[in-house]
């Protein structure tokens, strides 16, 4: 239901020149069809496609490492926060080209800040299970 709200208020914010400056807010005018209640088409058909992945698409094996990785998202959050921190950067810029950089930082920032993190809670989750 809020999928259709949401098409039928990106059509009118698109289509229609009314100003709802009151209850949206209409100052940059080439965006103004990008109102938070445009948003629940995209975030639904997004859901759906997850949803369809993980059900039909995905191994166990995947599907593990998924979850594994949602259990620990938080400790995975600040790691990334302390490693992009501290990462210097400034021989990422000497590569020349800039979406090559890019993908570099992410892969290093993503082995960074998540295999340490799967490592010790593997090994702490083992020692709590053996101490039971």
């Amino acid at each position: 239901m809020l999928s259709v709200v949401s098409i039928i208020f990106i059509a009118i914010f698109r289509y229609v020149d009314i100003s709802f400056e009151p209850l949206f807010c209409d100052v940059w005018y080439p965006w103004k069809d990008y109102h938070w209640i445009c948003y629940f088409y995209p975030a639904y058909m997004v859901v759906h496609c997850l949803h369809w992945i993980y059900e039909k698409k995905m191994s166990d094996y995947f599907r593990k490492i998924v979850c594994e990785l949602g259990r620990h998202s938080w400790y995975i959050f600040l790691a990334q926060m302390f490693f992009f921190g501290v990462f210097p950067t400034s021989w990422l810029l000497s590569m020349g080209n800039r979406h090559l950089m890019m993908i570099v930082l992410i892969i290093i920032s993503f082995i960074f800040s998540t295999v340490p993190i799967i490592i010790w809670y593997r090994k702490y989750d083992n020692k709590k299970v053996a101490s039971r």
